[in-house]
C-alpha cells in the first residue's frame, strides 16, 4: 500500500495477517431491508497489530460531530475504491491498486437534505454529509472506509463517520 502526495510515493510496510475472533454486526442491520443504514460491523481480532507510520489507531469523537462542526469544515476520506483511471487502464471491476485520500468539506444537514430531495433520498438518524465538490468524491468500493477529522490542537485524528454509497 503506497500514498502519492506531492509527486512522492510513500509506501507501507507488508501486510499484516490477523485472525478475526468475532464479527460483530449492528444490532438494527436487516440484509433483507432496502434501508442499508446499518450496514456496518465491528471486527474485534485476537491481538493487537504493531503501530507503524501507516497503522495506527483512530479516536472516537468525543461528541456529536454534527453538533459542533461548522460547514466547510475539512473531513478526510481514504480508500481504494473504483475510479476512471484505473477502470480505463485494468477493467471496469478492478479496485484502486493504490490508496487514494480526499479532502471533503463538511454540508450541514439541511443543505444536504436539500440537495437530495429531487432524489426522494432522506437523510436517516446517525447519516451526515460531506462532500459536493465538482469531481471530488469517494468511489464505489470505498464503503466501509473511514471519514476522519483532525483536531489541529490535540495533534489527534477522529473518526467522524464511515462512507456508504
Amino acid at each position: 500500500d503506497c500514498v502519492y502526495e506531492n509527486d512522492l510515493k510513500d509506501c507501507s510496510d507488508d501486510m499484516i495477517d490477523l485472525v478475526p475472533q468475532a464479527v460483530i454486526p449492528h444490532p438494527e442491520y436487516d440484509s433483507e431491508s432496502s434501508n442499508q443504514q446499518h450496514d456496518i460491523a465491528l471486527i474485534r481480532i485476537e491481538q493487537t497489530p504493531p503501530f507503524t507510520d501507516f497503522l495506527r489507531s483512530i479516536c472516537l469523537p468525543e461528541q456529536n460531530f454534527e453538533s459542533s462542526a461548522t460547514p466547510g469544515k475539512k473531513l478526510s476520506v481514504s480508500g481504494w475504491g473504483r475510479t476512471d483511471i484505473f477502470k480505463d487502464n485494468l477493467g471496469p471491476d478492478v479496485l484502486s491498486p493504490i490508496k487514494l485520500k480526499l479532502s471533503l468539506p463538511y454540508v450541514e444537514r439541511e443543505k444536504c437534505s436539500k440537495t437530495f430531495r429531487p432524489w426522494s433520498f432522506a437523510l436517516g438518524p446517525g447519516q451526515m454529509c460531506a462532500g459536493g465538490e465538482r469531481a471530488k468524491d469517494t468511489c464505489a468500493g470505498d464503503s466501509g472506509s473511514p471519514l476522519m477529522s483532525y483536531d489541529m490542537k490535540r495533534a489527534i485524528w477522529y473518526i467522524t463517520g464511515i462512507v456508504s454509497l
